[in-house]
């Protein structure tokens, strides 16, 4: 079953007992049919069969075992894993992990189901059902054809130097007195030659097929917003800059709003009304929007509780999901008053009525938008708690719990459009946009062997479209005024000339990446003021160029980027978001390309390369061997 070009991997399979122990076969078959009978009881079958495209796609049961609580399988061992192999994992847009044979983490920096010390990664597979093995000689694509979500993750371990394996963990619905279970899905690998791209367009091909995909087109609305402005606070900040860019540019620009709830933000939720500056004043400001065309949302969170605000509810800290020891998942995101937010398990449905309630008021406001922060990457994870409606341990019952708020929702506003939190499958159907805010990837990630790659957009863009980065035209988030005084930065410096280049390249890269430009605590001044002249006519120059090209960069498929020589430069990046405290900022350097590129195929067939030049510089390089010239901050098309 598993020869010729797949010679370099063991493929096998494990069960892993409740209490740890680790069941699997000392001698792996090898035809299409294969039943293992354990020592002690109980037995494995598993099938495998080779699809029309050369994928073997297999799948696992057993019967006769008690407390199995997860399947590893396919159980994948890649032995002397060559040194300039990397792995492409399924984080937000696709990340490349290079250097792969000496990247090691310690289990507890991953949640607490993992055990050992030789983790490389392990990830819940948001933005794609798989991941692969990427080498010179030889690649792997592994992916789950999981019609739903059943609760899983890709784990790659190093169980020797050199030796890499790759495994799915498959959670089982823990029932009392279960013995028997079966994968209700298969299980792939495919064998190819070719490096992350060729790895997204081979996923593609079943992906695009499913339910959250097929036949699915973006809201006219969303292709219409030439700009997202992910603006926090009080109205006379939030909304003058979306109307003046939008004046200035002749489009129009979109608002993401938050803070505009009364609670400071990550506080006190899940209620939000009555608006911050009072309810009539927040009407006013969207009808005032609306009447200019811009599309604007607001910020609700979808799926936590404010386990130390005032917001309390009978039953609320038993709806929290429990984790493997018992402890409920709840974290402390606000790092300047500490409250702590709990995950709501999807079954619980009084939490979903309150969040629907909220969302009434919203629509009645007259808000054309809402976004619904979490759930779009935050329900794929287990729930322990033995009092809840579903089996503890496995199941698609988050999954399920809250597409059913957002069907509700929906329901009842039909016209209203939502957005979720990172590149996701799962919600993709019910949704109109999502954001992707890790492109920004050096301000959140210091790890040196990650590189973000556009592999979502190279798997569903003109089907889902996606905003974001946290890209801040003067370095400076923003700061609640209701969270402590004493965590607000006392020394803010001259980012723009510390940091001279980091707005250019994320805002580029953002364009070429086929995102929704997006400009983070856009403000005013930055439309005014003189020392932010050459940022606004970036900004400007980056939506003339988007709103020209529009058939590829909202509507196209990307193709293979262009093969691009040039010059690299070392950059100095501003780590730093909304939760970032003064002493604890850093400023990793990173070397870059100051060409970015990108191809695209237009609905009509028409293909175009895009290029950008993000740098101070005017730029000699090639494309595709061609020689081009490109100014300095500027934009091209081929």
């Amino acid at each position: 079953m598993f020869s010729g070009e797949f010679d370099k991997i063991n493929v096998s399979w494990q069960l892993v007992c409740r209490d740890g122990r680790i069941l699997a076969p000392e001698t792996v078959q090898s035809g299409e049919d294969q039943t293992y009978h354990l020592p002690g009881g109980g037995t494995v079958h598993v099938r495998w069969r080779i699809d029309q495209h050369g994928t073997r796609l297999g799948t696992l049961c057993y019967s006769g075992l008690e407390d199995i609580e997860y399947i590893q399988f396919p159980y994948v061992v890649y032995k002397d894993f060559p040194d300039n192999g990397s792995l492409l994992l399924p984080k937000q847009y696709g990340m490349l992990l290079h250097h792969v044979n000496t990247h090691l983490h310690t289990a507890d920096e991953y949640s607490n189901e993992i055990s050992g010390d030789d983790i490389v990664f392990c990830g819940e597979m948001i933005p794609m059902r798989g991941s692969a093995m990427l080498t010179d000689s030889g690649s792997f694509l592994f992916d789950f054809r999981d019609p739903e979500w059943m609760l899983k993750t890709c784990i790659y371990t190093r169980p020797a130097p050199k030796t890499l394996a790759f495994f799915g963990r498959h959670f089982v619905p823990m029932d009392k007195g279960r013995t028997a279970y079966a994968l209700p899905y298969e299980c792939g690998i495919t064998s190819f030659c070719g490096d992350w791209f060729d790895a997204a367009k081979l996923y593609r091909r079943w992906a695009v097929t499913q339910p959250w995909a097929a036949g699915k087109k973006p809201d006219k609305r969303i292709r219409d917003i030439s700009c997202f402005c992910w603006n926090r606070g009080l109205i006379d900040n939030v909304v003058p800059p979306v109307i003046r860019l939008g004046e200035d540019t002749g489009t129009t620009p979109g608002l993401s709003w938050y803070w505009w709830h009364h609670n400071p933000y990550d506080t006190d939720y899940p209620d939000y009304w009555p608006p911050r500056e009072g309810v009539e004043p927040f009407k006013n400001a969207i009808a005032e929007l609306n009447k200019r065309g811009i599309y604007s949302q607001v910020y609700v969170n979808g799926m936590t509780w404010d386990m130390d605000g005032s917001s309390t509810w009978a039953g609320g800290e038993d709806a929290i999901i429990r984790r493997r020891n018992g402890d409920p998942e709840a974290f402390p995101y606000n790092t300047f008053n500490h409250h702590r937010l709990g995950s709501i398990c999807g079954t619980v449905k009084e939490f979903q009525k309150r969040l629907c309630a909220e969302v009434d008021h919203l629509a009645a406001a007259g808000l054309p938008g809402v976004y619904i922060d979490m759930i779009g990457n935050a329900t794929h994870r287990a729930c322990y708690h033995t009092g809840h409606h579903h089996a503890p341990g496995g199941g698609s019952y988050n999954y399920r719990g809250y597409r059913e708020m957002v069907r509700e929702i929906k329901r009842r506003h039909p016209d209203l459009l939502l957005g979720t939190e990172d590149c996701g499958e799962d919600f993709m159907d019910l949704m109109d946009s999502f954001i992707g805010f890790h492109i920004s990837v050096e301000r959140f990630l210091f790890d040196p062997d990650i590189e973000c790659v556009p592999m979502y957009p190279a798997i569903y863009h003109g089907i889902m479209p996606i905003y974001g980065s946290y890209t801040l035209p003067d370095g400076i988030p923003p700061y609640d005024p209701s969270w402590p005084e004493d965590g607000k930065w006392k020394n803010e410096k001259d980012w723009i000339n510390l940091f001279p280049d980091q707005f250019y390249l994320e805002l580029a890269r953002q364009l070429m990446f086929g995102n929704i430009p997006t400009l983070a605590n856009f403000q005013m001044k930055h439309c005014e003021e003189e020392q932010f002249a050459d940022i606004y006519k970036f900004i400007r120059e980056t939506i003339r160029f988007r709103q020209e090209n529009l058939q590829y960069l909202f509507d196209g498929e990307m193709l293979r980027a262009p093969e691009i020589r040039c010059p690299e430069i070392d950059v100095d990046f501003m780590a730093r978001f909304i939760y970032t405290h003064e002493d604890a900022m850093k400023t990793p350097r990173h070397r870059r390309p100051v060409i970015f590129g990108s191809r695209w195929r237009a609905p009509d067939g028409s293909e175009a390369v895009l290029l950008a030049n993000w740098s101070r510089q005017k730029v000699e390089f090639t494309c595709d061997g061609k020689t081009v010239t490109m100014e300095p901050r500027s934009y091209c098309k081929l």
